[in-house]
């Protein structure tokens, strides 16, 4: 019963609390890289989030290892991603040079405008460049201070350390077998866990944004820590909780004073950012998600629902929620007149007409939004294929609609 095999039962309440509030906490990799990917705004919530359990943080060596060799690689992606919009302005400039100005010569001032209003692009995105940087750099030192005094210093046995995670993975022990195919770093997940394990720590937290089986039990849809860490975590004596990165800003950011802590929109964009995108687990988000704040799509505040939400429902409203708000955020930055409207599904009208979204697109939004309502009121469960392509599908639509005029 409970007493024999708690860890796959429901975590006691009054235990989670007691573990939040004085476990040491230790954060993955891939969240530690999300600072260098997302707008200031964001960051500064995030901040704020870790200094909140800033006297029990431990960073594990294979964590310091794997944060300090990708973030290079993070960065330069961001940079990389800038010149990819330098190149298609260039592009468009040589077009015009080529195609078109022989003809709009004729229309008083509409070549020189287009040449213009390209070229003043260019110190902008130079700036940005090294605007990008700077935050870098900042952040680095935010890091740094942060983690200082919490790194934990190479195991004195890693080779055997690393042979053991080899074999947890040769024989599908969770968690890291499923990245034991990787080409680079195979048994990372395994390495850490091994760490975490032999620290002299009682009572951890572990922090990701991985989604994969070999760290969480999916029941029917809900997440849950796989049941074989809790126990092998007891065995050593330890108490040991997993969350996932939204999770824990959610919570983290709700818990802070008054005074600090941030508006409720705030709270929701740090959320929706520390999600793992469920069909691009590797995809972060581009360069312009700093240079452009502006481009951060700010949550739809969910209404309280009488029925009690559960992984399909909840899954459901999200993507409704996702989708409503970057139509609420294009409105808005177009700056389009909705005083009148009461329903952000009907500003795709306003956006058609200003030409902003392609009439046929704005169609195919609201029938999915339409079909997904229905799917609510009717309350009967959703096959799991079926919440998956819906899911997909949303995911294909907001970055879509976030491309604004460009689509």
């Amino acid at each position: 019963m409970k007493s024999t095999f708690p860890e796959y039962f429901d975590s006691d309440v009054d235990r989670l609390k007691d573990l939040w509030d004085t476990a040491i906490v230790v954060f993955d990799t891939n969240c530690l890289l999300d600072f260098y990917r997302l707008g200031e705004t964001t960051v500064r919530s995030y901040f704020q989030a870790f200094e909140s359990v800033s006297d029990r943080l431990w960073l594990p060596y294979q964590v310091d290892f794997e944060y300090s060799k990708n973030r290079r690689e993070v960065v330069e992606k961001q940079i990389a991603d800038l010149s990819k919009y330098e190149a298609v302005m260039k592009s468009v400039s040589e077009f015009l040079d080529s195609h078109c100005l022989s003809y709009m010569n004729g229309v008083p001032g509409v070549a020189s405008e287009i040449k213009e209003k390209i070229l003043a692009l260019e110190p902008l995105l130079k700036q940005g460049r090294k605007t990008y940087r700077e935050h870098c750099l900042t952040v680095d030192k935010r890091l740094d201070k942060l983690f200082g005094s919490h790194i934990a210093t190479r195991p004195a046995k890693l080779d055997e350390l690393t042979d053991e995670a080899e074999q947890r993975c040769k024989r599908k022990q969770p968690p890291g077998y499923m990245d034991a195919k990787k080409d680079s770093n195979p048994y990372g997940d395994a390495i850490l866990w091994l760490e975490m394990l032999r620290s002299t720590h009682e009572r951890l937290i572990f922090v990701t944004k991985d989604r994969k089986e070999d760290w969480w039990l999916d029941t029917c849809g809900t997440h849950s820590p796989r049941p074989e860490l809790i126990r092998e975590m007891r065995e050593k004596g330890k108490e040991f909780y997993l969350y996932s990165f939204e999770t824990f800003m959610r919570h983290a950011l709700s818990s802070l004073p008054k005074e600090d802590k941030p508006t409720d929109d705030l709270i929701d964009d740090a959320v929706n950012e520390a999600k793992t995108p469920p069909l691009a687990e590797e995809a972060g988000p581009t360069v312009m998600s700093f240079y452009d704040t502006s481009a951060r799509i700010p949550s739809f505040r969910r209404i309280p629902i009488p029925q009690p939400p559960n992984a399909w429902w909840q899954s459901i409203e999200d993507c409704i929620a996702r989708l409503l708000s970057v139509i609420r955020h294009l409105a808005s930055e177009y700056r389009l007149d909705t005083s009148s409207i009461s329903d952000p599904l009907d500003y795709l009208t306003l956006l058609c007409i200003a030409r902003i979204v392609p009439v046929e697109f704005a169609d195919e939004v609201r029938g999915k939004i339409a079909y997904m309502r229905l799917r609510l009121t009717a309350g009967a469960p959703i096959e799991s294929d079926e919440l998956s392509n819906l899911v997909g599908w949303t995911d294909y639509a907001c970055g879509r609609l976030r491309m604004g005029p460009l689509i």
